[in-house]
């Protein structure tokens, strides 16, 4: 009996303890993006985000279910004729319900004609109530950032948006109550971009405004009561999350000596800047960009934060890239690198901290081969440790990277990347006739070789060391 007892109560911390892993690539003929996910408390998971035809300006708002396992369950379209519909914003309301927060805009005179959209949904993905609400003649909304006020008030952070105006970008607050109806709303006259808001106080929010770093209290009429910049120059930070009342960690685009880095910022106060935490993270002549539209941030537990983004890549169609997902502890030290792709070109728009301990990972794959820009949503569900563990699907099959090498094609250097638990490596290019071409011990986390007087043709690459990293591939000199 006592046997019995003992099996039951190992199969049951299995099941408690154990993180799915999983691939899911939502493949269709039209341009799917991906811009926010939530999970519900039953571990399902919700894509938010928007389709289109593939170089067209009129989009449909978007919204997946998929299970624990990355199993699909249902999806929804949203459509409004001669209008854009974007959904940025999903989040939970109460048991069973979801907000969804998305704007329309006019797709024949350059988005203007700015509205935005806010539904009630159950699981099932079937609107309980919605609101529709006319911003601007002129402009349209761009990102949206939201907070649920302790009177369930809704706060809505955004960017007003005119591509032919000058300024392009103002911020936009606005507050709701529980039922949608609106409260106040401004946009103020000089240039920002809405990258977060919260509510401090009965009396007080909190916003974020991205391009000059600027940090707004406001009253609950979105007077201005104080203004501060945070004590870092990081661009639009696009990962937020509060920690306590008072403190919290952020992530965006770190400009140091214009080398695209990823600054990581843990701020003790919400405007008081004396005490605080900085770190970054990136390789030189490397582009590292934070995950740009649902968040690059997020933790369950705060000694395992997860930050991603995409890499590897040279900001044109047709490169390769990377997935990157890196683990920091409380005070945003490192403690493991991971990469993920590098097959087509990835594009990672949100990093969700999954409630049994991993992450989810999700944006868009490309494939240049294809000959048209059409995305699919890609989602990546790994363990605490950044793995997929038991994923058997091959045709989706991807399999975590310790390093990487880009361009790939490359035309006169090889760029090498290592991940940054590893501190050196030695890295060998061999032609396939099993001819040692090139070979450099590695004494950082990226390298660049020349490669200009090698012949054109495939060339097979390994990246090893005796900590257990051992990464082969093959290169392609153009």
């Amino acid at each position: 009996m006592k046997y019995f007892i003992l099996s039951i109560l190992i199969i049951l911390n299995i099941q408690l303890y154990s993180q799915p892993t999983f691939i899911y690539n939502h493949s269709t003929q039209s341009d799917d993006y991906v811009l926010d996910v939530l999970e519900d408390e039953n571990g399902n998971y919700y894509l938010a985000g928007y389709r289109g035809n593939p170089e067209s300006d009129y989009y449909k708002g978007l919204l997946i279910k998929i299970g624990q396992d990355g199993s699909f369950i249902s999806e929804r379209e949203f459509t409004i004729p001669n209008k854009a519909y974007m959904i940025y914003n999903i989040t939970q309301d109460s048991t069973g319900s979801l907000i969804m927060i998305g704007t329309y805009s006019d797709t024949i005179n350059q988005y203007t004609s700015g509205e935005l959209s806010l539904r009630r949904l159950n699981y099932d993905l079937t609107t309980l109530d919605s609101a529709l609400y006319y911003i601007s003649d002129t402009r349209s909304l761009s990102l949206i950032f939201s907070d649920i006020c302790t009177n369930n008030d809704i706060l809505i952070n955004s960017t007003s948006w005119n591509a032919t105006t000058n300024p392009h970008a103002l911020l936009f607050g606005m507050r709701l109550n529980e039922n949608f109806d609106s409260i106040f709303a401004v946009t103020y006259p000089f240039p920002s971009v809405g990258n977060g808001i919260k509510q401090l106080t009965d009396t007080t929010y909190w916003m974020y405004g991205g391009i000059f770093n600027r940090v707004v209290i406001t009253d609950t009429l979105f007077n201005q009561l104080e203004i501060s910049k945070l004590p870092k120059s990081v661009v639009a930070p696009i990962g937020l999350k509060w920690d306590s009342d008072s403190s919290f960690y952020f992530c965006g685009q770190w400009l140091n000596n214009q080398d695209h880095d990823i600054g990581l910022l843990k701020q003790f106060d919400p405007i008081d800047t004396t005490e605080y935490i900085f770190k970054n993270w990136g390789t030189i002549d490397t582009i590292d960009l934070p995950a740009s539209l649902g968040g690059a941030l997020d933790y369950v537990n705060k000694d395992s934060i997860y930050i991603g983004g995409t890499t590897g890549y040279a900001m044109t169609w047709g490169y390769k890239s990377y997935y990157f997902l890196i683990q920091t502890d409380s005070l945003l030290n490192v403690r493991w690198e991971r990469f993920y792709g590098g097959d087509a070109y990835y594009e990672m728009n949100d990093v969700l901290a999954s409630k049994d301990g991993g992450c989810l990972l999700s944006g868009m794959r490309y494939d240049a081969d294809a000959g048209i820009h059409e995305h699919d949503i890609y989602v990546i569900k790994v363990d605490g440790n950044g793995l997929l563990v038991g994923v058997e699907d091959e045709l989706n099959h991807i399999d975590p990277y310790e390093a990487i090498v880009y361009p790939n094609p490359g035309i006169s250097e090889i760029s090498i990347r290592i991940a940054a638990q590893y501190k050196e490596s030695k890295f060998e290019l061999f032609d396939f006739g099993g001819n040692l071409v090139i070979s450099k011990n590695i004494l950082s986390n990226n390298h660049v070789i020349n490669t200009y007087n090698l012949k054109a043709g495939s060339y097979i690459y390994s990246i090893t060391n005796n900590k257990g990293l051992n990464e082969t591939g093959v290169w392609i000199k153009q």
